[in-house]
């Protein structure tokens, strides 16, 4: 079934670790990309989704992952944020997951993300923001998410 997805694209930066948010906190989409992504890594990783299925356990999440900087990724940390269909959105579930993808500077590497969680299937499927962050960038390890687990 195909699925209607907000899609929030952005990469986290090593200021994450000033952003918190809990379940259920109102999101505003882009405000929360922003206070997310920071400066020094902002937009070097940039996710496009071409499909979304959702059978009701998973969301199937096909695309890709380009690298807009000008240093190569080494890993990357995916995290899915399922959003509530409120006004504005709320956060209620996360998806997480590591790939060893090495992304060259300009590249362009295949996503395919299966995103388990309650929340999906419910009443058609949630809105959905993909947030992407390297795991090195450069080289240099770059520090989790202050909401890894």
């Amino acid at each position: 079934m195909q699925a209607r997805v907000w899609l929030v694209v952005g990469s986290v930066a090593m200021l994450s670790a000033c952003v918190s948010w809990r379940k259920d906190e109102p999101v505003a989409t882009p405000a929360f990309v922003s206070a997310v992504q920071g400066e020094e890594t902002a937009s070097v990783l940039r996710v496009t989704t071409n499909d979304v299925t959702t059978d009701g356990r998973y969301a199937r999440f096909r695309g890709n992952v380009e690298n807009t900087g000008t240093q190569r990724v080494e890993g990357i940390r995916y995290m899915v944020f399922f959003l509530s269909d409120s006004d504005p959105p709320r956060v209620v579930d996360v998806y997480q997951h590591e790939v060893d993808t090495i992304v060259e500077p300009g590249e362009r590497k295949g996503m395919a993300l299966d995103a388990e969680s309650e929340y999906n299937g419910r009443t058609g499927f949630n809105p959905a923001a993909i947030l992407a962050t390297p795991v090195k960038l450069g080289g240099q390890a770059v520090p989790p998410p202050k909401q890894w687990k």
